[in-house]
Protein backbone atom coordinates (compact mmCIF):
# COMPACT_ATOMS: atom_id res chain seq x y z
CA UNK A 1 0.00 0.00 0.00
CA UNK A 2 1.49 3.28 -1.33
CA UNK A 3 1.82 5.91 1.28
CA UNK A 4 -0.23 9.31 0.96
CA UNK A 5 0.40 12.70 2.49
CA UNK A 6 -2.21 14.57 3.36
CA UNK A 7 -2.09 18.20 4.11
CA UNK A 8 -5.06 20.82 5.16
CA UNK A 9 -7.53 18.44 3.30
CA UNK A 10 -5.10 18.18 0.26
CA UNK A 11 -3.25 14.98 -1.31
CA UNK A 12 0.08 16.13 -1.81
CA UNK A 13 1.30 15.10 -5.36
CA UNK A 14 3.51 11.76 -6.48
CA UNK A 15 7.16 12.77 -6.55
CA UNK A 16 6.40 12.16 -9.90
CA UNK A 17 4.36 14.55 -10.77
CA UNK A 18 5.49 17.90 -11.94
CA UNK A 19 4.08 20.41 -9.99
CA UNK A 20 5.95 18.61 -7.23
CA UNK A 21 9.50 20.10 -6.19
CA UNK A 22 11.61 18.83 -3.82
CA UNK A 23 15.03 19.87 -2.45
CA UNK A 24 17.76 19.02 0.27
CA UNK A 25 18.72 22.38 2.36
CA UNK A 26 22.14 22.77 3.76
CA UNK A 27 22.95 25.63 5.98
CA UNK A 28 26.53 26.20 7.61
CA UNK A 29 27.94 28.85 9.67
CA UNK A 30 30.86 30.79 8.98
CA UNK A 31 32.56 32.31 12.39
CA UNK A 32 33.81 35.72 12.37
CA UNK A 33 37.26 37.01 11.17
CA UNK A 34 37.87 39.57 13.37
CA UNK A 35 36.74 41.56 16.28
CA UNK A 36 33.03 43.22 15.47
CA UNK A 37 32.33 40.90 12.85
CA UNK A 38 29.26 38.60 12.84
CA UNK A 39 28.81 35.18 12.26
CA UNK A 40 27.53 34.46 8.27
CA UNK A 41 25.20 31.63 7.52
CA UNK A 42 25.61 30.03 4.00
CA UNK A 43 23.20 27.90 2.29
CA UNK A 44 23.14 25.24 -0.84
CA UNK A 45 19.72 23.84 -1.95
CA UNK A 46 20.26 20.12 -3.79
CA UNK A 47 17.17 19.27 -5.98
CA UNK A 48 16.27 16.01 -5.40
CA UNK A 49 15.73 15.20 -8.71
CA UNK A 50 17.37 12.75 -11.82
CA UNK A 51 19.87 15.62 -12.03
CA UNK A 52 20.23 16.85 -9.14
CA UNK A 53 21.72 20.62 -9.54
CA UNK A 54 23.05 22.19 -6.38
CA UNK A 55 22.64 25.75 -5.92
CA UNK A 56 24.51 28.27 -3.43
CA UNK A 57 23.32 31.28 -2.14
CA UNK A 58 25.70 34.04 0.28
CA UNK A 59 22.29 34.80 2.11
CA UNK A 60 19.09 33.74 3.07
CA UNK A 61 17.07 36.39 0.79
CA UNK A 62 18.95 35.09 -2.04
CA UNK A 63 17.59 31.55 -0.93
CA UNK A 64 13.81 32.61 -0.47
CA UNK A 65 14.59 34.88 -3.79
CA UNK A 66 15.69 31.57 -5.97
CA UNK A 67 12.98 28.68 -4.28
CA UNK A 68 9.65 32.08 -4.97
CA UNK A 69 10.89 32.05 -8.30
CA UNK A 70 11.25 28.01 -9.15
CA UNK A 71 7.69 27.90 -7.17
CA UNK A 72 6.49 30.87 -9.41
CA UNK A 73 7.73 29.31 -12.62
CA UNK A 74 5.69 25.82 -11.64
CA UNK A 75 2.55 27.36 -11.34
CA UNK A 76 3.34 29.83 -14.26
CA UNK A 77 3.69 26.34 -16.36
CA UNK A 78 0.38 24.79 -14.80
CA UNK A 79 -1.83 27.74 -14.60
CA UNK A 80 -0.04 29.69 -17.30
CA UNK A 81 -1.18 33.44 -15.28
CA UNK A 82 1.32 33.05 -12.29
CA UNK A 83 -1.30 33.71 -9.79
CA UNK A 84 -2.02 30.89 -7.14
CA UNK A 85 -4.98 29.06 -7.50
CA UNK A 86 -6.52 26.69 -4.71
CA UNK A 87 -8.32 23.49 -5.65
CA UNK A 88 -11.84 23.26 -5.82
Amino acid sequence: MEAVAVYAGYIMPDSTDPVYQAFLLRCWLIPPEGAGESVVWRFELQEVSAESRRHRFSDLEQLQLFVAGRLTAVVNDTHGDGETHEAD
